[in-house]
């Protein structure tokens, strides 16, 4: 089950937005140019993401679960949402991108070792 959040802001209940460090275009070209600075910007950029709340988009979330997520529920009133489970899991899909990125980025290789 994926852990909720309760927003002491706004009082919005459910799974934070999460957002990675750096950007995209620059693990880009370090993939494309450099093979290991890519390897490690692109684990530095996973190891820490932000969370953000849905619905006003700060970074005061709580886990809904912990001693203080309970008080603001019991003093709002509100109750935790059943939550459905993702049939694939998030590494599952991290790893199943690497494979594909690898894999392009061999027939491309060899695609261009022709030329």
């Amino acid at each position: 089950m994926e852990k909720q959040f309760i927003c002491s802001s706004c009082g919005h209940i459910g799974k934070p937005t999460e957002k990675l460090r750096g950007n995209f275009p620059t693990a880009f070209v370090l993939w494309w140019l450099f093979i290991i600075p890519g390897i490690v910007y692109s684990i530095w950029r996973r190891s820490d993401k932000n969370k953000f709340c849905q619905n006003c988009n700060n970074q005061t979330l709580i886990p809904a679960n912990s001693p203080m997520g309970q008080k603001l529920l019991n003093d709002t009133g509100q109750k935790l949402p059943e939550v459905k489970e993702e049939k694939k899991s998030r590494k599952t899909k991290i790893i199943l991108g690497i494979i594909i990125f690898y894999v392009l980025f061999m027939i491309i290789g060899i695609i261009f070792s022709g030329i």
